[in-house]
């Protein structure tokens, strides 16, 4: 429904009046004529228009109702299993990547993870995290920078490249003058 591959995607009413939405698994549910990289890079272009940052206007479809022009200002939470649920540009703004793992992550997210991971078994969690956002400092945030680049950003990035573009890139990589 997200990526516009199914009967309902036509209507976008789950995003009226919405502060997050979560999608629960990403992944590929494309009719079989349309390549999974067509079904990717269709889902990466949905997900582009209703996540760009700043005042967002669209035509929201409900089924059976009138149509109107709302502000959308939907925050999308996706979760997968896949490696690669939808290509993903390398120089995106909009979406931030993670991954979990019960490794330590490197050093630039190490004191998070440490956090976070020390207090699983505490009753009092959700407090010491509430605590703990409303004492980071956030006077140079901006939500409409852009959105910092991480490891696992990048090898979604590296993964959503096709190998046509990467020899391609190679090709051209390789040309004098």
């Amino acid at each position: 429904t997200l990526a516009g591959n199914n009967y309902q995607s036509q209507y976008n009413d789950w995003l009226s009046g919405r502060l997050m939405v979560c999608v629960g698994e990403a992944k590929d549910t494309s009719a079989e004529h349309v390549t999974r990289r067509n079904a990717r890079v269709s889902a990466y272009e949905t997900i582009k228009q209703i996540t760009e940052p700043g005042d967002t206007t669209m035509q929201i479809n409900r089924k059976g109702k009138s149509n109107e022009q709302e502000q959308v200002y939907a925050t999308l939470f996706i979760a997968s299993n896949h490696n690669i649920p939808f290509e993903l540009p390398e120089k995106d703004r909009r979406i931030k990547v993670t991954r979990s793992s019960p490794l330590p992550p490197p050093a630039e997210n190490r004191e998070t993870w440490e956090f976070i991971h020390a207090r699983m078994e505490d009753p009092a969690f959700i407090g010491a995290v509430y605590q703990y956002l409303m004492d980071m400092d956030t006077s140079e945030y901006s939500p409409f920078d852009n959105v910092p680049a991480n490891q696992a950003k990048a090898k979604l990035a590296a993964a959503s490249v096709s190998e046509p573009a990467e020899l391609a890139r190679d090709f051209i990589a390789q040309l004098r003058g």
